[in-house]
């Protein structure tokens, strides 16, 4: 939502080449979307920054829009990454993603854009929000490192850390960040163990990007923490944990210490994963975002999933499936 109360929507689009749907063909996209309060078509705009940074005419290019965030002005800031892919090796110039902050106006043209590119590894940017103090913050949660960055209205550079760490599998992409009442920052992510075992990974910053406590959620299996919010008393994290499948799963955890309080498991014969969580404000509870692919509680082919976790029993939301042999589904405690 735009302080206009006007609504931008951020992706990724690309040609399907004639072949229908699940197919697609490059160069990919970037674009955003802007909605009035009812839902209706103000303007749309296509994003071709690998096109216009150092990628230019590469038909393989690749330019991905991972989120959008209001700025006091009435624009808004998107966060992504460009590429483009030769010989099978992903890369611009030197075989790596290049990550961007990217400042709109409130009818979505662009102001600016920066590139993210450090140390020619793979700096992929999830999240960019304007902070208390009017500048702007991205974090990039990449394979060897998590970068937080502090960027000026005008786009200057103001401030970065670094931190190193590896991940082991590519599901970077989904790894969120949100801002904290107190000004800093919190971010779930994942940290490879091993060559082949990534855990859940938080982390909570400081207003000025230093580090002030991790926390570590860990199973047998690869689990990934994949987006953070913040209630009046804890902070709370989704994602999946890979045990005996993937589970969607909440964790409490302390906001002092950053002490995992409790995680709750949504325990199923098939796959689920939380995508993104928010917190009701009146009730403080935490709702989770995500999909399920169990054929018992839907079509079994992927479909959303809504959550919400009371602290007691959890009730799960799976809205019936559009097809004339579906029967409406009625919320039910979460097995």
């Amino acid at each position: 939502w735009l302080n206009n109360g006007n609504i931008v929507v951020g992706g990724t689009w690309c040609n399907d080449g004639g072949a229908g749907p699940g197919s697609c063909y490059n160069p990919l996209y970037g674009f955003v979307v802007g909605l009035n309060s009812s839902g209706n078509f103000l303007w749309g705009r296509q994003a071709d920054f690998s096109d216009q940074w150092e990628c230019s005419g590469n038909l393989a290019r690749q330019t991905r829009i991972l989120y959008v965030s209001p700025t006091s002005d009435g624009g808004f800031l998107a966060a992504g990454y460009l590429m483009y892919n030769v010989d099978d090796g992903w890369s611009c110039t030197s075989g790596d993603r290049y990550g961007f902050i990217a400042k709109f106006n409130s009818s979505g043209d662009l102001s600016w854009i920066r590139i993210v590119d450090y140390l020619e590894t793979d700096n992929i940017a999830t999240t960019a929000f304007e902070t208390s103090d009017g500048n702007y913050v991205l974090v990039a949660p990449s394979f060897n490192e998590i970068g937080v960055l502090k960027f000026s209205p005008s786009g200057s550079l103001i401030w970065q850390r670094r931190y190193p760490r590896s991940i082991a599998t590519s599901t970077l992409y989904f790894s969120w960040a949100k801002p904290t009442s107190d000004g800093g920052i919190i971010v779930a992510s994942q940290i490879r163990i091993n060559q082949n075992d990534n855990d859940v990974l938080f982390v909570k910053f400081d207003s000025l990007g230093n580090f002030v406590c991790a926390a570590r959620i860990a199973t047998s299996g690869n689990d990934y923490g994949i987006d953070v919010a913040e209630s009046n008393d804890y902070y709370w994290v989704t994602g999946s944990l890979g045990v005996g499948g993937n589970d969607l799963f909440i964790a409490k955890i302390r906001k002092d210490n950053c002490q995992v309080l409790q995680v709750r498991r949504l325990q199923s014969s098939a796959d689920e994963q939380g995508r993104s969580i928010d917190i009701n404000p009146s009730t403080q509870i935490p709702y989770v975002a995500g999909y399920t692919n169990n054929s018992a509680w839907s079509a079994g082919n992927y479909d959303g999933l809504v959550a919400a976790d009371t602290g007691g029993l959890d009730i799960c939301y799976i809205p019936p499936f559009p097809t004339p042999e579906a029967t409406p589904f009625i919320p039910h405690l979460c097995p």
